[in-house]
C-alpha cells in the first residue's frame, strides 16, 4: 500500500470524484476515483503523472467553516458577467448538513487548494450543480494500492 501524509500538493484533484464519503465528529473519510499523483511525488515510480486506481483520503481534525451554494451567472450585452441571485453562505451545522447531502451520491472536484495558512477549499459539483466548501483540518493521509494509467492531462 502507498500513502502520503500531510502533502496534498503531490496530487492533482481536477475531475476527481469523492464517493462514499463519511463526515463524523472531526473526521472526513472519502473514497476517491480519478485522482492523479504528480511524477515527482516520492511514491510514484513512473516518470509521468499517474492516475491512481482508487484512493482513500482521511482528514483528521476536519472542520467545515462554510458552504456556499453556486449561483447562475449571465453575460450582458457588453460581455460583462453578473448574477442576480443572492449569495448564500452556510456556516456551522447548516454547512455540515449541506456538505453531507452532497456526499450521498458523489461529488466531482473542479478545484482543491489552500485559501490561506489555516483553510482549504474545494469547488465541486454534486446534487448541487456547483458549491464551494471552505474547511480546515489537522492532518490528512491519502492511501492507495495501485496505479491505473497515465494522467489524462499528461498524454
Amino acid at each position: 500500500m502507498c500513502y502520503i501524509s500531510n502533502s496534498l500538493c503531490d496530487f492533482e484533484f481536477h475531475d476527481a470524484e469523492f464517493w462514499d464519503g463519511n463526515v463524523s465528529e472531526r473526521r472526513f473519510i472519502a473514497n476517491v476515483k480519478f485522482l492523479n499523483i504528480h511524477s515527482n511525488a516520492e511514491p510514484n515510480p513512473f516518470d509521468k503523472d499517474m492516475e491512481i486506481e482508487q484512493a482513500q483520503i482521511v482528514f483528521d481534525g476536519f472542520y467545515i467553516i462554510s458552504y456556499e451554494h453556486g449561483r447562475a451567472w449571465k453575460t450582458d450585452e457588453n460581455g460583462e458577467r453578473y448574477t442576480d441571485e443572492p449569495q448564500v453562505i452556510l456556516q456551522g451545522d447548516k454547512a455540515a448538513q449541506a456538505f453531507k447531502e452532497q456526499l450521498n451520491d458523489k461529488i466531482v472536484i473542479f478545484d482543491f487548494d489552500k485559501k490561506d495558512d489555516t483553510a482549504h477549499f474545494i469547488d465541486a459539483m454534486g446534487n448541487d450543480p456547483f458549491f464551494t466548501l471552505l474547511f480546515s483540518f489537522d492532518s490528512v493521509t491519502v492511501s492507495w494500492d495501485a496505479y491505473k494509467k497515465t494522467a489524462w492531462y499528461a498524454k
